[in-house]
């Protein structure tokens, strides 16, 4: 009996124990039924973040909000995001003198629509910061602006500011900004890693500025050049974002400027000021538009690598541009090049040289030339200038280089630069590809380098490399030329 009882005695308490349990598990499940608070003004935004708990959603009514100033303020966390969403994507309407902060850790934004509205000189359509300090990992998504133009254009705002480190602005659309001030700005800290991405936006249609200060894309300023960014710009369209002669403007070190598509566009990739910056994979193409360029360089231990280039009509004195540098140069002039690698770039059709190694020499105090430059198995057809233009420093490597078209600068070695017909077919895809049928004199025909990233489909390259941006391969193609399609809120196409 006795043994009876103490087995009665514990199948009583491991029932309490399951009961107790269960009860906990309830109350943890309610809580884990994330809340959603409905407004309907910037005012019940800041109520409802007195309530709201990481993993909770705050609604915006759909319609249109007139001079709201939206104070997205608190933290979520890795798991849990604190969410500011339109209730229907696209249907809230911010104009006037709306604009929106982004301030606190693990904050999500998405599927606004700021349109026709217009701010006071200074002022940020959006931030990522406010009365809680830089935003850190947050992101906006799905967001439009549109038109948020003042009547006066030098009046000098910006659309989309970042603060902070690892933000993230996607799969946005920025259209129609004809006023002094960068559509998408990185604001950095000395000696502080951003971490910023930057990707599947589409920006278009930035009618000519008046002077500086029109760039779509900056990455700092001169006064922090000297540090590393780290932000990461992929696989964003651009279309005649021609505000400035710097489309995006690189102030900074260690930036990945990748598989990006720039059509019409009547600017450039600028490396201003900063040291260590990859540029790969983007396609530029020019469709003959009158300024269509693609990169100009100034800096230290950059690689240019698998760009593709057609039909430009020359910004600068060639298609990639390295500028003579300042002796000793401050903050705003221009550094010296130095240890640059040009690699596995096509240019097809352009108006300029392919290559210009000493633009700006002689004006503004630039005086020292570009100096241990490597050209490596580039590939240039059809050109209206030459290959190569001006006169490089000391350090000069060429090899592997494949060059087709006018006026052929004497005295390099054919090892250096072989002149023969690339025998290019143009692809379905409106891209000139090395034909494999004749076969081209390009295919498995490059020097032998370390630079082992795959060519301008995201395919790789063999231990044969070829001569140009386009492996000849097999492989699944990962990367190509983006269309509206392609980016932008999936709610915008």
């Amino acid at each position: 009996m006795i043994g009876i009882a103490n087995r009665r005695g514990r199948h009583g308490v491991v029932i309490h124990l399951l009961l107790l349990l269960a009860t906990t598990v309830a109350l943890l499940s309610e809580r884990c039924l994330a809340a959603e608070f409905l407004v309907q003004n910037a005012a019940d935004v800041s109520l409802a973040l007195l309530k709201a708990l990481p993993g909770d959603t705050i609604v915006l009514k759909d319609g249109v909000w007139t001079d709201q100033w939206i104070r997205f303020e608190g933290n979520g966390t890795a798991q849990a995001p604190l969410v500011l969403r339109a209730q229907t994507p696209g249907q809230v309407v911010l104009t006037g003198t709306s604009r929106l902060d982004i301030s606190g850790q693990w904050l999500v934004v998405k599927g606004l629509r700021f349109e026709n509205g217009a701010l006071a000189s200074g002022q940020h359509v959006i931030r990522f910061t406010g009365r809680k300090g830089d935003a850190a990992n947050c992101r906006l998504t799905n967001v439009t602006v549109v038109n948020y133009n003042p009547v006066d254009p030098t009046i000098r705002y910006f659309w989309v500011s970042l603060f902070g480190q690892n933000n993230r602005v996607d799969h946005s659309r920025f259209e129609g900004q004809n006023h002094s001030g960068v559509t998408v700005v990185v604001w950095r800290k000395p000696d502080v890693r951003d971490g910023h991405i930057i990707d599947r936006n589409y920006f278009l249609n930035r009618p000519p500025g008046v002077g500086n200060g029109f760039e779509t894309i900056r990455i700092g300023t001169s006064a922090e050049a000297s540090s590393d960014s780290g932000t990461l710009v992929q696989l964003n369209l651009f279309e005649r974002t021609d505000g400035e002669l710097e489309t995006v403007s690189v102030k900074s070190g260690d930036n990945d400027i990748r598989f990006n598509t720039f059509r019409e566009v009547v600017g450039t990739v600028t490396l201003r000021n900063g040291d260590g910056n990859l540029v790969r994979g983007n396609f530029f193409l020019g469709d003959h538009v009158a300024g269509s360029g693609g990169i100009r360089i100034n800096g230290r231990n950059h690689v240019i690598v698998n760009n593709y280039f057609q039909d430009l009509m020359g910004l600068s004195g060639g298609e990639i541009s390295l500028f003579c540098g300042v002796p000793n140069p401050g903050p705003a002039d221009n550094p010296p090049v130095d240890n640059v690698t040009i690699a596995y770039n096509t240019v097809i059709y352009s108006s300029k040289a392919a290559f210009k190694v000493d633009e700006g020499c002689g004006t503004l105090n630039r005086t020292v030339l570009p100096q241990n430059l490597q050209f490596l198995n580039n590939l240039v057809a059809g050109n209206g200038g030459p290959f190569f233009a001006g006169q490089a420093g000391e350090g000069l490597v060429l090899a592997g280089n494949l060059f087709f078209g006018n006026n052929m600068i004497p005295g390099f070695q054919p090892k250096q630069i072989r002149f023969a017909d690339p025998k290019l077919i143009l692809a379905p895809d409106n891209l000139w590809r090395p034909d494999a049928d004749s076969p081209s004199p390009a295919i498995n025909a490059g020097a032998v380098t370390d630079i082992f990233l795959p060519d301008m489909d995201g395919q790789p390259r063999d231990r044969e490399p070829d001569i140009g941006a386009d492996e000849f391969s097999l492989a699944p193609i990962v990367h190509k030329p983006l269309s509206a399609r392609d980016v932008g809120p999936a709610w915008d196409k």
